[in-house]
């Protein structure tokens, strides 16, 4: 029996949700017969069954939008309109006319659209989902550096709560899968069926890895080499970094490279000016891929102090780089972020996280053994628990639970 892929955004070539939408649809149908329900990218010489040849695909094309600024697009994902109700009549019409045993929607991963999957009498899985996270309680993050539109997503939870549409599709799900448990506790007045948890990201071990550790670890270290990969806005936390590092004992030597940009990236470079910092903190602003990677594999320690994260993803590339990491006990961090190759930090205040931050750079800093250790077991978690094929693996046993038995006749 046939399952169903429905993923809207599939795209090997684009960067976040399309190209994890496209990893997972290729590993699952590795492992089992699927129909893929999808749109065809946009501005692409392919479409999605090039993509699978062999797979039974189902697309249609999306609106050309190449006027919408890229961030409103990647936000709101407008195409998703003309998807939806093409997507609901071509899955009828396969209900209708051939045996199925479940079906699986995901992409896009935030809280705001609804499934065409529900009310239609077939099984279905739903998510990973994630977002819509508020900052801790207490914790300040100032509107003005955030565009107009990301407040948009305060209008989410209303929509759990009075959006028939949406509400019906998760409470159809025969299963819904957040990012982490956080998301269970979002739709709490929700009668969701089942809830389980899985990343929408994988890890990827990269080429060298074990030598990038083996190295970390025999290295004599001058200075400790911290690491931050963030877009610089309020929610990423990048100013309690700052605040921490100024609060580090003066005899540890370190040195902080912060990768991305954004609309706080000169009120940073003013505060660590102001603290005296300015020599240690270097920020490097966008920079290409092969780059960032360039920064995992010569960092000794990854930082991400983000007290807003749904997910997480550059949590899972500082794994395919064993590397320790310190963050949030907060969001999808506090779910991803293990003991055994990382410290969480607790979120109580942001004096507190900020107090933590700096305890938890100073302990690392001091123990070279325990750097080394927290390193393979990053590498580790990364070939096993996070990899694609463990995400597909957990899908494939997901569709054996909640699917119509396979001797059931249509």
């Amino acid at each position: 029996m046939t399952v169903v892929l429905v993923s809207p955004f599939v795209d090997p070539e684009a960067v976040g949700e399309p190209r994890w939408c496209y990893d997972l649809a290729k590993a699952i149908s590795a492992r089992t017969e699927v129909v893929i329900v999808a749109q065809s990218p946009h501005n692409r010489d392919f479409s999605v069954g090039d993509l699978f040849p062999g797979v039974e695909v189902i697309e249609h094309s999306p609106w050309n939008l190449d006027f919408l600024p890229s961030r409103i697009d990647a936000m709101a994902k407008p195409n998703f309109l003309r998807f939806y109700p093409r997507a609901r009549a071509e899955l009828k019409r396969l209900i209708a006319s051939r045996r199925l045993r479940c079906a699986h929607h995901f992409g896009p991963l935030g809280l705001r659209f609804p499934s065409p999957l529900h009310g239609l009498g077939l099984p279905y899985v739903f998510g990973p989902l994630g977002g819509s996270l508020p900052p801790p309680p207490g914790f300040s993050m100032p509107r003005s550096k955030q565009p107009w539109f990301v407040r948009l997503r305060s209008l989410d939870s209303w929509r759990w709560r009075h959006d028939p549409l949406l509400r019906s599709s998760y409470e159809d799900a025969a299963c819904l899968v957040g990012v982490a448990p956080y998301v269970a506790q979002q739709l709490s007045d929700l009668r969701l069926k089942r809830f389980a948890s899985r990343s929408e990201v994988c890890a990827r071990t990269q080429p060298g890895i074990d030598e990038a550790v083996a190295e970390r670890a025999a290295r004599s270290l001058p200075t400790l080499r911290l690491l931050s990969v963030n877009r610089l806005v309020p929610g990423k936390g990048v100013q309690f970094a700052i605040a921490a590092l100024r609060r580090v004992a003066p005899e540890i030597d370190w040195a902080l490279d912060v990768v991305g940009d954004g609309p706080m990236r000169a009120d940073l470079e003013a505060q660590a000016r102001a603290a005296g910092l300015s020599e240690k903190i270097r920020f490097h602003g966008h920079v290409p891929r092969s780059a960032v990677d360039d920064f995992y594999r010569r960092a000794d320690l990854f930082l991400f102090p983000s007290v807003q994260e749904p997910s997480g993803a550059v949590i899972f590339e500082a794994m395919g780089w064993g590397l320790p990491m310190i963050g949030a006990a907060y969001g999808g961090p506090a779910q991803h972020l293990r003991p055994d190759y990382a410290i969480s930090v607790d979120v109580a205040s942001e004096d507190a996280f900020v107090v933590g931050l700096a305890a938890a750079i100073e302990d690392l800093a001091r123990s070279p053994e325990r750097r080394a250790a927290m390193g393979r077991a990053a590498a580790s978690a990364a070939r096993n628990d996070h990899s694609l094929d463990a995400a597909a693996e957990f899908f494939v046993r997901l569709y054996d639970e909640i699917g119509l038995p396979r001797s059931e006749p249509k």
